[in-house]
């Protein structure tokens, strides 16, 4: 994934077709979805090229809007921990495309949830109404 994200890197500086993550992209999305596999990614920092795989290319470009729906997906339904958000800097950049006017409104949204759903722990705060002090 690494790897990929470089080279589209390079192609785009070079104003070259970036196609290198739209090319592994539905072999990443396999991956992402099998259930089976979320511990190893967490474990193995592989949150770290989903991040790569999501910042802007050198021409302030986003990636490709199916490459941002698979992988805003996947950081959905993974049981990420605040350990691991620090590890990758994911955070970061969910954070950016909660504000950044660039992304589509549906990545947008999703970004918004991540972002409330990962500081709940930092802020102690839950996500219980009930239990909510007035």
């Amino acid at each position: 994934m690494r790897l990929a994200a470089q080279q589209d890197a390079e192609a785009n500086a070079e104003k070259r077709v970036a196609s290198a993550k739209l090319k592994m992209l539905p072999e990443v999305e396999k991956i992402l979805r099998s259930q089976m596999l979320y511990d190893s990614i967490l474990d193995n920092n592989m949150l770290t090229s989903v991040r790569h795989w999501l910042e802007p290319l050198p021409d302030r470009s986003l990636p490709a809007l199916n490459i941002q729906r698979v992988l805003f997906d996947a950081l959905s339904r993974l049981p990420i921990k605040t350990d691991h958000l620090r590890e990758s800097g994911v955070g970061k950049i969910v954070l950016f495309y909660k504000k950044s006017k660039k992304p589509e409104e549906s990545i947008r949204l999703i970004a918004d949830r991540l972002v409330s759903e990962w500081s709940r722990p930092i802020i102690k705060k839950s996500a219980n109404h009930r239990t909510k002090q007035v």
